[in-house]
């Protein structure tokens, strides 16, 4: 089994598993939003990933960065060596993706500052302050297929989710996760900043009429997402 295909969840969206976590392509009229990019040599396998659906990165018109965290952005200056898309990322993410912040100060333990001190020695790139464009809240993503801007915050900050309303599907990027493929729960509590925003970015979530949910690093889930949420949520009330 070549864990490198691309993984269809519907007509217009895929994933690929590249280093760190698994990035989604939403696909129209033989265009291309990228959504994340992972760790330092995760091009390759978007690059072999998108040949394999019989496109080419030149098709690649679009990128949006859920947030900054490094297995998310890693690659980012590979990817720009060959294409010139429009980036999208929430505000108050782009001074980290641009590797511009002296340093992070993580809630909850010191993984995310070492790593991020890690991606900062190869990635700072003050240019990206003016190539990003910046998106919130029911912003909509320039494409051939409508894309809603959902802000997701409490993972960080600026972490931002994306609603395609046509098929009822929306990627969290690390807003929810979904471990074993089994089981629906709010962000780790180890590498997210506030847990009580990630509650309540759950609840938003629980609002939209959706049926599949797209995450970064565990399986889909292709059906009855709504209810899904709406019994996390539920519960976590019940519980506190």
């Amino acid at each position: 089994m070549n864990i490198f295909k691309p993984i269809k969840i519907n007509h217009h969206v895929y994933q690929i598993r590249v280093i760190g976590c698994r990035i989604t392509l939403i696909i129209n009229d033989n265009c291309i939003c990228l959504v994340d990019i992972g760790y330092p040599g995760s091009y390759r396998f978007i690059k072999n990933g998108i040949k394999a659906l019989g496109l080419s990165i030149s098709d690649i018109n679009s990128i949006v960065l859920t947030h900054y965290h490094p297995d998310h952005i890693g690659d980012i200056k590979s990817v720009l060596e060959d294409v010139t898309p429009q980036i999208f990322a929430h505000k108050d993410e782009i001074p980290f993706i641009a590797g511009l912040v002296p340093a992070v100060k993580a809630s909850n333990n010191q993984a995310i500052q070492l790593l991020y001190k890690k991606t900062k020695s190869y990635l700072t790139m003050p240019d990206l302050m003016n190539r990003i464009s910046p998106v919130t809240e029911g912003d909509v993503i320039p494409f051939p297929y409508r894309i809603n801007t959902v802000h997701l915050p409490g993972h960080t900050k600026g972490s931002i989710g994306l609603f395609l309303p046509d098929n009822r599907t929306v990627i969290v990027g690390d807003s929810l996760t979904h471990k074993f493929g089994r089981q629906l729960g709010f962000a780790s509590s180890l590498y997210s900043d506030d847990m009580k925003l990630v509650k309540q970015s759950a609840l938003k979530l629980s609002d939209l009429d959706i049926d599949k949910i797209v995450f970064s690093h565990y399986p889909p889930i292709t059906k009855n997402a709504k209810a899904k949420i709406k019994t996390l949520v539920t519960n976590d009330k019940e519980r506190t």
